[in-house]
């Protein structure tokens, strides 16, 4: 048994408003989100979580996003998984349908998460992030980070390491990569 899987729900929940209809598609990280190969994740880490025993590993999705708010908003762990709860676009980005009041994880899963993937995997969910922001022309050429991260949100956010570009006016309308 791998990690779950982000539910797809058929049937509209009455009581709830979904993400999508709460949000601005056009915000940042929801355009981010489309633009990530989550599936890649999946595949290069699925097997790592595959277990016939005990609780199913969380969403591969909701922790490869987690990580990279947090990079992202140089946060700690338990920071980042505190700010989760209360932002929806957070939520949207690492896969949520509908919105959630409870925490998604404790903290020490990310902890285990990054010992699992090592230092490999989390540069690699970061290039993929670059890619993405590559993709859509909202990042240039990284200027050099000045040192190796520790892990505990120091060495300052991904918005400070990377030069922002205007989006082209179709991508900002369209909310994709391109007019």
């Amino acid at each position: 048994m791998g990690p779950k899987t982000c539910e797809t729900r058929t049937q509209e929940d009455l009581f709830r408003l979904r993400l999508e209809n709460l949000i601005d598609l056009r915000h940042p990280l929801v355009v981010l989100s489309k633009n990530i190969d989550w599936g890649l994740f999946e595949r290069e880490w699925g097997a790592l979580f595959a277990s016939e025993r005990g609780r199913p590993a969380l969403p591969t999705r909701l922790i490869a996003g987690l990580h990279y708010l947090k990079y992202a908003e140089g946060l700690s762990d338990d920071a980042v998984v505190a700010h989760w709860v209360e932002n929806p676009y957070w939520q949207y980005f690492c896969g949520e349908e509908y919105f959630q009041h409870d925490l998604p994880c404790d903290s020490s899963a990310l902890t285990r998460w990054r010992q699992w993937i090592g230092e490999v995997g989390v540069e690699r969910l970061l290039k993929e992030t670059i890619e993405a922001g590559k993709r859509l022309n909202v990042i240039s050429q990284p200027r050099s980070c000045g040192g190796r991260h520790d892990g505990a949100g120091k060495s300052g956010s991904l918005s400070d390491r990377f030069e922002a570009v205007e989006p082209s006016a179709g991508a900002r309308r369209s909310g994709g990569a391109g007019g």
